[in-house]
């Protein structure tokens, strides 16, 4: 185990109660939970700050760079309470870009970015009047992408892609505390989006559910909106299967990987899950697995 507190290993240091760790692929940070011993009262003397770092590393695994949004420090014990997420990605931003490619937004917002899967694509226009993350993340989301971020490094990455990777560990069920959920019978068939006198439609399978945002999807093509109407249609689909598996702690195991699901009770429920978020509890040596069906073409 290794505890790095603004750059300074601090593992001899200090006595660790407990610890949770949970990875999200896309749409949430990833968060640690971490409660010291502080019986010698040397969390106050150290000051912590919102926006101090900390990285925690167990099992050959690490949380990489995370930052401190919240603390609290009495009886005895120092709480700090980490995300991902880099300060400067929660300011409000506001600005309009023309004729502007995805990594040249990236270059000017972050310092540093990588596309994995996803094309540079063009945008006639771009706004952006909330948060950065938020912007971001619906940006990514838009374009079929997960938005994550890990040592300081804004990523999209292709979730359709993630989804075929290979499994990389075996799970199984036997032992373990398994609840699952099917609302398959309510998946859409099609998606449209449309924006003053450009629209665009994807269609996955045959049927009549139809899939309408319920917000404005600005879009200054035809291309555009059906690449929008691809993505959403993914968004409105992909939790429609919904596993959850609590167990031995796994901790090489990270989110947004697939796994073989072992399930010898219900082999129905078995076979490859696209694991979208994952919770390492370090102190009760336990794993919580969030878990799903891959989407099948999109």
């Amino acid at each position: 185990m290794a505890i790095i507190y603004n750059g300074v290993d601090i593992e001899d240091d200090v006595s660790v109660n407990s610890a949770v760790h949970e990875m999200n692929a896309g749409g949430m940070a990833d968060t640690l939970d971490i409660v010291f011993e502080d019986e010698d009262h040397l969390w106050p003397k150290w000051n912590p700050k919102i926006g101090d770092t900390i990285t925690y590393k167990d099992g050959g695994t690490s949380t990489g760079k995370m930052y401190v949004y919240d603390f609290n420090l009495e009886d005895n014990q120092a709480s700090i309470y980490a995300s991902n997420t880099p300060p400067y990605l929660k300011d409000v931003y506001s600005k309009t870009w023309e004729e502007v490619y995805l990594t040249q937004i990236l270059q000017e917002v972050t310092p540093s970015y990588q596309l994995n899967g996803i094309e540079d694509v063009w945008y006639r226009y771009k706004v952006c009047s909330t948060k950065l993350v938020s912007f971001l993340n619906q940006t990514a989301e838009l374009e079929g992408a997960i938005l994550t971020v890990y040592d300081d490094k804004v990523l999209f990455v292709n979730e359709h892609a993630l989804e075929l990777q290979e499994p990389r560990f075996e799970v199984s069920c036997e032992g373990a505390d398994v609840k699952m959920k099917d609302s398959q019978s309510t998946l859409f068939d099609a998606c449209i989006v449309q924006s003053g006198v450009y629209m665009g439609s994807f269609r996955a399978t045959d049927g009549e559910r139809l899939y309408r945002p319920n917000r404005v999807i600005p879009c200054s093509s035809d291309a555009e909106a059906y690449r929008y109407a691809k993505a959403l249609l993914r968004m409105a689909n992909k939790n429609k299967t919904d596993i959850r598996w609590r167990g031995d702690l796994i901790p090489e195991l990270s989110a947004g990987v697939t796994i073989d699901l072992i399930n010898e009770d219900n082999p129905s429920w078995g076979g490859t899950k696209y694991c979208y978020r994952v919770r390492h509890d370090y102190g009760k040596r336990e794993t919580t697995i969030y878990m799903r069906n891959p989407l099948e073409d999109y």
